[in-house]
């Protein structure tokens, strides 16, 4: 992957309930804050093989990808929402089961599936800056939301 077009951000520093983790999100019920980064491929639209994965999260969780156009950062949960712009929409790309190691790859074909299951809005596109975030459940997380954020990533698609 072109590292120019892809930049990690949001990582858990100033997190809710002291549960800071400076290289991922906030820390969760594993003891460490969970990472969203770009595992494989490239952010090309044509070619359409990027691979986003997540680790540290919680054995066998529910965790839903979203994007947005611009970023944030928001207290949510047990963690920060730093994937959207307030007022505007936020689009919910898939959703997984994190394995019994606390791992899920979403990828290839992120693209395809927004044009298959998003509206126009929401379709990724090329020449264009969308901002990832992963959601996932956790149940008996440090701050008792129930809910915490990976960090989040800056991908710049192109043709």
């Amino acid at each position: 992957n072109d590292a120019a077009l892809i930049e990690p951000f949001c990582f858990g520093n100033g997190c809710p309930c002291g549960n800071a983790d400076a290289g991922a999100g906030c820390a969760n019920s594993t003891g460490q804050g969970a990472l969203l980064q770009a595992a494989s491929g490239s952010t090309s639209v044509l070619q359409d093989d990027l691979v986003l994965a997540a680790s540290s999260l919680p054995a066998n969780t529910t965790a839903l990808l979203f994007f947005g156009g611009g970023a944030i950062a928001a207290p949510f949960g047990d963690g920060f929402l730093c994937a959207g712009v307030r007022g505007t929409r936020i689009w919910r790309l898939a959703a997984a089961t994190s394995d019994p190691a606390g791992t899920l790859a979403f990828g290839p074909g992120l693209v395809a599936h927004s044009e298959a299951h998003l509206p126009p809005a929401g379709e990724l596109q090329a020449c264009t800056s969308y901002y990832f975030q992963l959601w996932y459940q956790d149940p008996t997380g440090p701050c008792g939301s129930g809910v915490n954020l990976t960090n989040a990533l800056a991908l710049r698609f192109v043709p």
